[in-house]
């Protein structure tokens, strides 16, 4: 299954996408060219998660109503469980948007306008992410298409129930691959009131916990890991624009370019934010 999952992509426009981040934050990802991509159970903003295991709780109150099979009725009741607990197999993603020049963005996540958005190429960054386990999707913030989201993952899980037990029972393999299919579905979905962010996010599941390394964690104890913009098969970096917040100066201007310029990024232009 999680095979499956990770050849999973929404193809289509933008043929950008930006993240947003401060004048250290584009530092460390020109030098390193990576990006952070944080456990989405420990998220800095817990919201991220409790409004989808909310709207999963929702899905599966309706369904309960009228299950489509005894299979089902079981993996509505383990989704519960896996909704109701404050842990599970961990997910990481790094955050990107549609939007490059967007105030909310700037204000939350490039220091009050100061910082810059940096522009990737989509193409490169999937195929990069796709080297190291990862996929790219876009968040859902509709709610009829959340709901729909969340009842086609019970469905799926219930179809394949029969054939999972018979291979595995009912122990702890099964557990944790029933763990992994309602986990990952929860990293999908976002309240609709962030709409304006069009977000797309880079996602990894780990799966199988008792093999996972220890993950680095940074000052906010927010365990995550480096997720590499450059494409190892085509040596094609992701990294393609540089916009300076509607607030930085052009000191942070010059000192961005330059930064380019060591890194070998010499043909990556630095512009400046189009908000007043």
């Amino acid at each position: 299954m999680p095979g499956v999952i990770a050849a999973s992509f929404s193809p289509g426009p933008p043929e950008i996408l930006w993240h947003y981040a401060s004048a250290a934050g584009l530092n460390g990802i020109v030098e390193s060219k990576t990006l952070w991509a944080s456990d989405t159970l420990r998220m800095t903003d817990p919201r991220e998660y409790s409004y989808s295991r909310e709207m999963l709780l929702r899905v599966i109150d309706r369904m309960k109503m009228n299950p489509a099979s005894p299979h089902e009725s079981w993996m509505l009741e383990f989704a519960r469980i896996i909704a109701e607990t404050p842990t599970g197999p961990t997910v990481y993603a790094a955050c990107t948007s549609e939007a490059g020049d967007l105030r909310s963005q700037w204000d939350v996540f490039a220091e009050s306008g100061t910082g810059f958005a940096i522009g990737l190429d989509r193409r490169v960054l999937y195929e990069a992410a796709a080297e190291q386990g990862y996929s790219l999707f876009p968040v859902i913030y509709d709610v009829t298409t959340q709901e729909a989201h969340f009842e086609k993952a019970v469905r799926e899980v219930a179809e394949l129930a029969p054939t999972l037990e018979v291979e595995m029972g009912r122990g702890p393999q099964m557990t944790l691959l029933l763990a992994v299919a309602f986990c990952y579905p929860l990293a999908f979905v976002k309240n609709h009131r962030f709409v304006e962010e069009r977000e797309w996010r880079l996602m990894r599941l780990e799966a199988k916990l008792e093999e996972a390394q220890e993950p680095k964690v940074r000052e906010t104890a927010t365990r995550y890991e480096e997720v590499s913009i450059d494409c190892r098969a085509t040596s094609e970096t992701a990294l393609t624009h540089v916009v300076a917040g509607p607030h930085a100066g052009t000191r942070s201007v010059k000192l961005a370019r330059q930064l380019l310029n060591r890194c070998g990024l010499v043909g990556v232009p630095v512009t400046h934010s189009a908000l007043v």
